[in-house]
């Protein structure tokens, strides 16, 4: 699939703002089935009476979606209790909204690995926990702590997640933006059936979801916005202690207010909310929006690199001598200009 219509686009963004409803189910096509997937929002879609029955496929991952309700848990547990002999983990992202619904899972949101913060200290200690479970780095992974916020991922075969460990969230620290310091300090104690558990609050997490995408993940550059996000930024809006307010102004001071307008824009032209403030937005956080949102639909525009890229590359090189061993690595091992590699430079 190279691209899609508007139409594939509204019917998915209405489909995932509904309450689940067998009225108003609506048919998985072709096209809707490959949006959804290229937007990380297909559990969120087979949510019970959000499509209509009859397709195999339907059947297929409805049988899916209760398998992970039952092994979703049982993997994070485990890895909690492993974690919890060696330091003290602050879980994030989808595990962190897996532990403050006491590791019950929630569908609307896609999970192909648990992330969770440790200091640097007990980096070693929490990798060999994992590996006593069976976890490990694949064989071409390099970690280097220059480049790299997290430890490779640990994947296990037959587990439904990987494990990525992180020592911090950015691979630059952003003017305080996501001190791990800070985020510790602000973490909440969690009571569940598997005794308390740290999560990173509701506004650390607000940070980190919009800071990985248009920053970490350079979504911002290339204009590109994933659905999934849009649902949990809505979902952490609607947490108890989201100051919407706070966060905007945490990305302003950072200097990167632009880059926050824009993913609300996004946020609220396909899943609207009531949280989201009303902002006079500049023309060209508008112009992002309208472009990020053509690309939704030109899968091939969405992927390609802009010139921007190499020369924020270019400058990574040269400003950055306390990389160039890194690099070096990197280039020795063939790996410079892979997609993970890519990935990491950003």
């Amino acid at each position: 699939m190279s691209a899609f219509t508007q139409d594939d686009l509204d019917r998915l963004c209405k489909a995932l703002q509904s309450e689940p409803d067998s009225s108003s189910a609506i048919p998985l096509t072709n096209s809707l089935f490959d949006l959804a997937k290229q937007h990380s929002v297909i559990w969120p879609l087979m949510s019970a009476g959000r499509l209509q029955s009859g397709n195999p496929l339907v059947g297929a991952l409805t049988a899916q979606t209760h398998t992970l309700a039952q092994t979703l848990p049982l993997e994070l547990s485990a890895v909690h209790a492993a974690l919890s002999e060696v330091c003290a983990p602050v879980y994030l992202k989808g595990a962190a909204i897996l532990i403050e619904h006491n590791f019950t899972p929630q569908f609307w949101r896609y999970m192909a690995d648990f992330d969770m913060l440790v200091e640097p200290e007990h980096l070693t200690n929490a990798v060999s926990a994992i590996g006593e479970l069976g976890y490990h780095p694949r064989e071409e992974d390099l970690y280097l702590p220059r480049l790299n916020p997290h430890f490779p991922i640990l994947l296990q075969a037959g587990k439904t997640c990987g494990i990525e460990i992180h020592t911090r969230l950015l691979q630059d620290d952003i003017k305080n933006l996501l001190k791990p310091d800070g985020i510790r300090a602000r973490a909440e104690n969690v009571e569940t059936s598997e005794g308390t558990v740290l999560i990173a609050s509701i506004y650390d997490r607000l940070i980190h979801l919009i800071a990985h995408a248009q920053i970490g993940s350079q979504r911002y550059h290339r204009r590109k916005f994933l659905i999934r996000d849009a649902l949990e930024f809505t979902y952490l809006l609607s947490r108890p202690g989201a100051d919407y307010q706070a966060v905007r102004e945490a990305f302003q001071t950072a200097g990167y207010l632009a880059h926050f307008d824009s993913f609300v824009a996004m946020s609220k032209a396909l899943i609207p909310s009531k949280a989201m403030a009303e902002e006079n937005l500049s023309p060209n956080v508008l112009k992002w929006a309208k472009q990020a949102r053509e690309n939704i639909l030109d899968c091939k525009r969405q992927n390609r690199w802009v010139i921007k890229d190499l020369f924020r590359m270019g400058a990574l090189l040269v400003y950055n001598p306390s990389k160039w061993g890194s690099y070096a690595k990197l280039i020795g091992r063939g790996q410079f200009f892979s997609q993970r590699i890519n990935k990491q430079l950003k």
